[in-house]
């Protein structure tokens, strides 16, 4: 099982990013991340809308559950 599945995202996610080749649409999880990890660029993928979500700032990542 792949790390963010265990947390209940789904495979698809929402992608809201500063890259705007890449901003507002909708993508494979692994593929969201793959193209945003260590870039530092602000990025959120909305995994589960309002209930999780993974945010990639310049100098911070974090996991977001309500």
């Amino acid at each position: 099982m792949r790390a963010g599945y265990r947390f209940g995202a789904l495979e698809d996610v929402w992608v809201i990013s500063d890259d705007s080749t890449f901003d507002s649409q909708e993508c494979d999880l692994e593929e969201a991340l793959t193209h945003i990890w260590g870039r530092g660029i602000g990025s959120i993928l909305s995994c589960v809308p309002g209930k999780l979500a993974y945010f990639e700032g310049e100098e911070v990542t974090r996991l977001l559950e309500r």
